[in-house]
């Protein structure tokens, strides 16, 4: 099964992991720190990472969190972990890693849009 290009970066490069730990935890992890949630197994994670929410983007949503480009969920925790910052949906997505809140809101809030024919093509490939 092959994977859309990442909802943030756009990147192709994304990489699939089993973390094992107190059962199978798999997903899929872009270059550029998105994940998507986790799943049973490979097939699962690539589908959840295919998963793709229609956001619309306005002025007025600059600064505020847009909702989840997997699932189009609103509820996001904001994360800190030593000198890093984060958003993370309550699906399992997460956004890129930041220096600061300011900064993960905007990586969060970065959305690369994938062409229907490029996604028509890789769901056809993926049957």
């Amino acid at each position: 099964m092959k994977s859309l290009p990442c909802p943030f970066c756009g990147s192709t490069k994304q990489e699939f992991y089993d973390l094992w730990y107190d059962g199978p935890h798999n997903l899929v992890y872009c270059e550029c720190g998105a994940q998507a949630g986790e799943a049973e197994d490979e097939e699962g994670a690539i589908s959840l990472w295919n998963t793709r929410a229609t956001v619309e983007v306005s002025q007025e949503t600059s600064m505020e969190c847009l909702p989840c480009p997997f699932c189009g969920g609103l509820e996001k925790e904001h994360y800190k972990q030593g000198r890093y910052f984060w958003l993370w949906c309550n699906c399992g997505a997460q956004g890129s890693h930041a220096p600061d809140e300011k900064s993960a809101i905007a990586l969060w809030n970065n959305r690369i849009c994938i062409s229907n024919q490029l996604a028509s093509q890789i769901s056809t490939e993926n049957k």
